[in-house]
């Protein structure tokens, strides 16, 4: 048989490599968090290193290899590399705001804290993955300022506020460890513009492209692991778990809910004019669409809560597991990985867009507590804007997309689950040693 259809054999090499991917991931999801996400930071700081150095004239004229690496490159925008970034900030503002549901007997400084550090991260994460602070005069002259007025100075006020009131609270606690580490996370974010301006002062050689590169993005990375640092309770037995331990607990993502379905809606039209400033300016190529952040924090969050649901809801683990995994792969591709490799100026992925809602929905379908009636009316409401074509260039398109992203969410994060179940769930998985650290912490 295999003489005759030797395709069973690379079918079994192919199950081999499967099993070798998935060991290796749970190798690495089982150490400690900290290495987890510095074997991450490190691959993508290697491939920063390669692109930079390979890189010739234009990134939008890249040949070879190196437009395949581009999509690890922390140097490049709307990425992979760049998504992990995003995504890391995103982590950051949850757990804030997790630890701030469990102050309730802190003192008014802790809590207050925690909520100044959620707005902080989440703000850090809209500008990595939407590049909001390189389109700083366009967003100016959207508020009604004059472009002659310091676009920069005006967005980094509102910013700058909201970190002094937070060192502030900071300072007022009695362990300040949380203080310093904070205020050593932007004081690493405020090097990064020294590495920007040193971009453009030095004429660089080509062998030190990728090292210059690698170095302003590597404080960058380390900004943000020393946020993380903060947020995570510095219980000693936290510093065990692995990375997924980090993550939210359906009771977090539960009371989460009303909040990010309000701030989605509060910057749905926001986000989307700005895009289509972008478009007009023609300024897309070599950085972030503000209006993909939504969609893709939306659908981050709906893979989170159908990770934690599968937890909980153990007859239907693998349809919720299937779910979170198409949330991911859907997220990523609104910050344009895919078709990217090919065509560094697409705006939008229409076919994989397009298809978003139909194959989520219908994996929803697939599970009886997600079955509602309330669920099915927004699903026939929504399905049938999947099948219209806007131009990148429309309104209703940047409108439409988180739109039905949002609904997804809704879905996801609705139906019931018995307090019994989340009991039994609590005491077996990594997300319930989690939230115990949180209460002692």
């Amino acid at each position: 048989m295999k003489k005759l259809f030797p395709f069973f054999r690379l079918s079994n090499e192919s199950k081999i490599s499967a099993r070798l991917g998935c060991d290796i991931l749970k190798k690495v999801s089982s150490g400690s968090w900290q290495s987890t996400v510095w074997t991450v930071n490190s691959i993508f700081l290697l491939m920063t290193v390669i692109v930079g150095t390979n890189l010739t004239g234009n990134s939008a004229s890249r040949d070879g290899f190196v437009k395949y690496f581009a999509q690890f490159s922390l140097a490049e925008e709307r990425n992979l590399a760049t998504s992990w970034e995003g995504w890391c900030l995103a982590l950051i503002s949850i757990i804030s705001f997790e630890r701030f549901l469990r102050s309730k007997e802190s003192s008014g400084y802790d809590r207050k804290s925690w909520i100044g550090l959620s707005v902080l991260a989440l703000g850090l994460s809209l500008d990595e993955i939407g590049s909001i602070h390189e389109r700083s005069s366009l967003v100016v002259s959207m508020i009604g300022f004059s472009r002659q007025f310091d676009s920069k100075f005006a967005l980094a006020l509102p910013a700058l506020l909201v970190l002094f009131c937070t060192l502030r609270w900071l300072w007022h606690l009695p362990d300040r460890r949380r203080f310093w580490l904070c205020l050593s996370a932007f004081t690493t974010f405020g090097a990064v513009v020294i590495h920007e301006r040193l971009e453009f002062i030095y004429q660089w050689p080509w062998w030190a492209r990728g090292i210059r590169a690698a170095a302003e993005e590597g404080t960058e990375l380390i900004g943000v692991f020393l946020l993380l640092l903060t947020v995570v309770p510095e219980n000693n037995a936290a510093k065990s778990h692995g990375f997924f331990s980090l993550f939210p607990s359906w009771n977090t993502l539960k009371q989460l809910k009303i909040v990010s379905e309000l701030i989605a809606i509060l910057l749905l039209l926001p986000l989307g004019l700005l895009t289509l400033g972008a478009i007009a300016n023609q300024d897309t190529a070599q950085r972030g669409i503000p209006a993909s952040w939504l969609p893709f924090m939306l659908l981050n969050l709906a893979a989170l809560t159908a990770w934690a649901r599968s937890n909980y809801d153990i007859k239907h683990k693998n349809r919720f597991l299937l779910l979170a995994s198409l949330a991911v792969f859907f997220a990523i591709d609104q910050i344009l990985v895919l078709e990217r490799v090919m065509d560094k100026n697409l705006i939008r992925s229409a076919a994989i867009g397009s298809a978003m809602f139909p194959c989520m929905a219908a994996v929803c379908a697939l599970i009886p507590t997600l079955r509602s009636k309330s669920n099915m009316l927004l699903v026939a409401l929504f399905f049938p804007l999947s099948f219209f074509s806007f131009p990148s260039s429309n309104l209703m398109l940047w409108i439409i997309l988180p739109l039905q992203c949002l609904g997804i969410y809704y879905i996801v994060a609705s139906g019931p689950v018995s307090h019994a179940t989340v009991r039994q769930a609590t005491e077996r998985t990594s997300i319930g040693r989690a939230s115990d650290l949180f209460r002692q912490s």
